[in-house]
């Protein structure tokens, strides 16, 4: 994907929000982000709009889009976008999955085998106890652990396994 159509996902995702479906839907119905920003609201058809969404179409700047691209490669974050190879299937498999991933690290991590943790973030020794029993089987098997990296279990546990995700 070029520069140009990175910088028109970015800014799409921007406009409309990083759990909308309003840009997985307009780059699918006009092939390509830049399409979506090339055209006008009347050409794009998709009912009632927020006055920041008319006003970001009227505007059509990428200047935020822009520094979000720098700061990704000045602090070496990977940007994929749903229409890149790499993409994880088994996410383009969710229902509204989103159109860009900013990741650091190993984004094939997300294409293996994963188990998902959750847990309390007041972590006693009971439940260290138990983590450390329960986890090195799942990575002993090659799963690869992910959670949202709260403080508690969560963060003990990326600590603890060097295989890990955060979402």
């Amino acid at each position: 994907m070029g520069e140009r159509e990175l910088l028109c996902t970015i800014w799409l995702t921007l406009v409309f929000g990083y759990g909308s479906k309003r840009p997985a839907e307009l780059i699918e119905k006009f092939g390509s982000a830049y399409n979506v920003f090339q055209n006008g609201i009347e050409q794009l058809h998709f009912g009632r709009l927020s006055e920041s969404v008319k006003l970001a179409f009227q505007q059509k700047d990428l200047t935020y889009a822009e520094y979000v691209l720098e700061k990704c490669n000045r602090d070496k974050v990977q940007i994929v976008c749903i229409q890149d190879k790499i993409y994880p299937e088994l996410l383009r498999e969710i229902p509204n999955p989103p159109v860009v991933l900013y990741c650091k690290g190993n984004i094939e991590r997300l294409s293996g085998r994963m188990f998902t943790a959750v847990g309390t973030r007041k972590l006693d020794d009971e439940g260290k106890n138990i983590i450390d029993d329960f986890i090195p089987p799942l990575k002993n098997a090659g799963f690869t652990i992910v959670s949202g990296f709260a403080d508690g279990a969560e963060a003990y546990i990326h600590r603890s396994i060097g295989k890990t995700i955060t979402v």
